[in-house]
């Protein structure tokens, strides 16, 4: 509970990322300004990173905002620190500090980590990856390597960046004038992005047939080097570089079950099991699919379930997951779109967004604050 001096319900929320920004916006919406809400984060800003892919073709920059500046705007504490555990009976965390803090709500969302699931490829993620892949198109424009692979690894939920790393990839030496540079795609996948349905595989295929990418659909990469990409099924792909997306593993908090692979089981709400007043959101959590739309949609569910605990909102709506992409490819991008809820919506491709938040990330409430603090700033 709060202090004696402020005896508001107190909602911790654990992550600066997509999934802990979207939260604290969602919150403030569905609860008005009756939580105290306090923002954790081990680093200084909100790095919004689907446009990262941009960066080694010079068409754009993973953007940064400040989270002090956002918390205050949304009339919340904000700190540099880090959870370490959490005591659910009594309600109350431990920060990196040592410093124990009570709370009527807990948002986690710290996020997963990551693994190279295929040795010797350079992985792209985070800040990594970047220069790595504009020195190979360098390398490529100057002659020096002929052969490009891009891998996804057997367990990867999310592998849209690297069909966009692809596709850019042939775009830009394209652009420049060089041929002669032989790209494959190796995916475990039964069809490209078979996630978006059989309409965005077709729509994939003829992107990736219109630049001479080669695409191997149903294959486990396994290791590359020494100028080829090796397959877990036998046989090999010449490759002088290759690069890969992470796998994922949850984060493990003391206090917080977990699953054999580190993500915490939840409710349709995104209550921890057997815990109250606790919810993970974003790719902490167990759902299978790891991506910035369905954390935003996770941190909604949990904001409405919050408030309703609070008694500051009526009914909330459970997770009910409705997959959300732009793939970009050097010319027009397509607008992908899939439930993945068990109804009969189709999935769509389209060449224009069929929903109104703007940006990378459809999320409700991040998309259309972001593009506000872009106007203010630009």
């Amino acid at each position: 509970m709060g202090s004696p001096q402020d005896r508001r319900p107190r909602v911790l929320i654990a992550g600066g990322g997509i999934a802990g920004v979207e939260a604290l916006l969602a919150l403030r919406v569905v609860a008005g300004p009756g939580p105290s809400i306090e923002l954790f984060s081990t680093g200084p800003d909100l790095a919004y990173r689907p446009l990262r892919v941009t960066e080694p073709f010079g068409l754009g920059e993973m953007e940064r905002f400040p989270l002090a500046d956002i918390a205050a705007d949304q009339h919340a504490a904000f700190r540099l620190d880090a959870l370490t555990s959490v005591d659910g009976p009594a309600r109350r965390v431990r920060l990196r500090g040592g410093e124990w803090l009570s709370y009527d709500a807990l948002v986690m969302a710290t996020g997963a980590t990551a693994h190279n699931a295929v040795p010797g490829a350079t992985l792209f993620h985070g800040r990594g990856g970047t220069n790595d892949l504009a020195a190979a198109l360098d390398s490529a424009r100057q002659g020096r390597i002929g052969r490009l692979a891009f891998a996804v690894p057997a367990g990867v939920s999310w592998p849209l960046p690297l069909y966009e790393l692809a596709l850019l990839s042939a775009w830009r030496l394209a652009e420049d004038g060089v041929s002669g540079v032989a790209i494959s795609f190796v995916t475990p996948e039964r069809e490209p992005l078979e996630l978006f349905g059989a309409e965005a595989g077709r729509a994939v295929r003829a992107l990736f047939a219109e630049r001479e990418v080669e695409l191997l659909v149903g294959t486990v990469p396994a290791q590359a080097g020494g100028g080829r990409l090796e397959l877990a099924e036998g046989g090999h792909v010449p490759a002088d570089a290759t690069f890969t997306v992470p796998r994922l593993e949850g984060r493990r908090t003391i206090g917080l079950p977990a699953g054999p692979d580190g993500f915490i089981p939840v409710d349709a709400h995104g209550r921890v099991s057997g815990l109250e007043d606790v919810y993970v959101v974003g790719d902490g959590a167990d759902y299978p699919v790891k991506q910035g739309g369905l954390a935003t949609q996770q941190a909604d569910a949990a904001a409405e379930a919050i408030a309703a605990r609070l008694g500051l909102h009526d009914e909330p709506q459970p997770f009910r997951p409705v997959l959300r992409a732009t793939l970009l490819t050097g010319s027009a991008p397509l607008y992908l779109s899939a439930s993945l809820c068990d109804d009969e919506t189709p999935p769509e491709v389209a060449e224009r967004p069929s929903w109104p938040e703007p940006g990378k990330v459809a999320g409700r409430h991040l998309g259309p604050y972001l593009a506000e603090l872009e106007r203010w700033t630009g």
